[in-house]
């Protein structure tokens, strides 16, 4: 599989601040130097495993999310020198509470946000790709010092983020979004108390969640400006168990939607199982999909024991379009344990009814993983890779014109455009057309793609997404992914 990032930025790593590694193996390789100052917390509070996209690949630049700031790697085609700051924190972030850098359409422009709490509330921080704008004061709707975030997705151009409060050992679960349209958070009614083991994932346009409550697993769907519980994903087979440190998964192929969660089948058997959900959300046992390795022994039991029994095992998804692009590929990345220093072992998802199969170990259950795509996608980089970014569109007659600028140098370049509809990960080519506009490129009918672009970071190319040609009904919604193939 191909590498991924990894952000270490716990108390105790590499002193008191954080690093950035890519992994291809189990052997990590660091991406220049330490920098900035590492989240509160470190080896005491494992929940902070479940934070996302410390690292972001945007505009051919390597950015990070730190306790005191946003940085920047200096070279972003070497795998040596230092990290800038861009933007210190007003006020730093709070134990557990970094949200990291998520790419989001405002206007039709890709922006970088971020969200983080600080001592007293949450404040957000955006970069247009020229400058950063951070809030001028912390929103205080929740001070509750115990709140540990659980996971954010980027869901129609909003942040939706799933926190709980840990007091002992209760549990209540909140949930807020922010729309860096209008700068604006919002308090989202949890129709039941749930856990810490909690995800989200968009399917068909639609944002689901697995969350843990009386030791059970249930899925949620966001809708009407609340949670719904839509029940227990599979009565029989009864968690009982506390995650306090372990995580669930929630993912997609593009086709169904998939819940993979801890189990406990009787006294000694813990393992894992897999929900499959097809677009009508039928479920589907799908467990034999999974390793055999992962599975319990005792599938078909069950366990009513009150006793909480520690499950520190946990999972979450990669999606891969950069590799192929046009191509999806998931992977699945597993930890046996919250221990500092256990690595991930990623197993290739093969589609329903095929076994996963093991490709590559690597990262550490404390590291943040990286994320670069606005629904659930994941970024997958190497040093002085090529990026693209959409700077405008407008419509235009049967379509829209797409404006864009190429970063990651070369003179020569080929740009296909695709489009993921229903915020899925897997992407579908785009139809272009005339007139092309900017330096010397020109589109090549035949191969449907802008030829002779300069990758230069400066100069503005156009195109037309015919969007006719492609047969996109009025009002359907459609993430615009524009890919560098050469």
């Amino acid at each position: 599989m191909a590498a991924t990032l990894f952000l270490d930025a716990r108390t105790g790593a590499g002193g008191s601040t954080c690093a950035a590694f890519r992994y291809v193996d189990a052997s990590p390789s660091q991406i220049g130097n330490t920098f900035g100052v590492s989240y509160p917390g470190g080896p005491s509070n494992p929940e902070r495993a479940a934070n996302r996209n410390g690292l972001v690949q945007f505009q051919g630049e390597l950015y990070a999310f730190a306790a005191d700031g946003i940085y920047k790697k200096d070279d972003p085609t070497s795998m040596t020198g230092p990290w800038t700051i861009q933007i210190a924190f007003t006020v730093g972030v709070a134990d557990n509470a970094a949200s990291g850098l998520y790419p989001v359409d405002i206007a039709g422009t890709t922006y970088l946000v971020g969200i983080w709490k600080e001592a007293g509330g949450y404040r957000w921080v955006k970069f247009d790709g020229t400058t950063w704008t951070q809030a001028p004061t912390a929103n205080t709707f929740t001070t509750a010092d115990t709140t540990q975030m659980v996971d954010v997705v980027v869901y129609r151009n909003v942040l939706h983020c799933m926190w709980y409060n840990k007091i002992g050992f209760n549990f209540s679960s909140f949930a807020f979004t922010f729309d860096p349209g209008t700068n604006a958070f919002g308090t989202v009614a949890v129709t039941t108390s749930t856990g810490a083991g909690q995800c989200m994932c968009i399917f068909q346009d639609r944002l689901f969640a697995i969350c843990f409550q009386n030791y059970k697993f249930h899925l949620h769907e966001f809708s009407g400006g609340t949670w719904v519980d839509l029940g227990l994903i599979r009565d029989a087979y009864t968690a009982a168990f506390t995650p306090t440190s372990g995580k669930p998964c929630l993912f997609t192929d593009g086709i169904n939607m998939y819940a993979a969660y801890m189990y406990v089948g009787g006294v000694g058997d813990a393992g894992w199982r897999l929900e499959q959900f097809d677009s009508a959300l039928n479920p589907s046992d799908r467990t034999a999909d999974l390793p055999a390795g992962l599975r319990g022994t005792n599938n078909g039991g069950t366990f009513a024991s009150s006793a909480a029994i520690t499950i520190t095992t946990r999972m979450f998804a990669i999606y891969d379009v950069d590799s192929v692009p046009g191509t999806l590929s998931v992977a699945l990345a597993f930890a046996a344990n919250s221990t500092v220093g256990t690595f991930f072992t990623f197993y290739q998802w093969n589609g329903s009814g095929l076994v996963m199969t093991p490709v590559d170990i690597g990262g550490n259950v404390y590291h943040s993983p990286a994320s670069g795509y606005p629904s659930n996608g994941e970024r997958i980089w190497t040093a002085g890779e090529l990026d693209i970014k959409i700077t405008a569109r407008a419509a235009v007659l049967g379509g829209e014109q797409i404006s864009f600028i190429a970063y990651g140098g070369g003179t020569l370049r080929k740009m296909k455009l695709f489009y993921a509809l229903l915020s899925e990960p897997n992407l579908v080519e785009a139809t272009l057309a005339g007139p092309v506009t900017g330096g010397s490129a020109t589109l090549n009918t035949g191969l449907n793609q802008v030829e002779g672009i300069a990758a230069d970071g400066a100069t503005v190319y156009t195109v037309v997404w015919d969007v006719q040609a492609d047969s996109l009904a009025a009002g359907q919604r459609a993430r615009r992914i524009p890919q560098v193939i050469a």
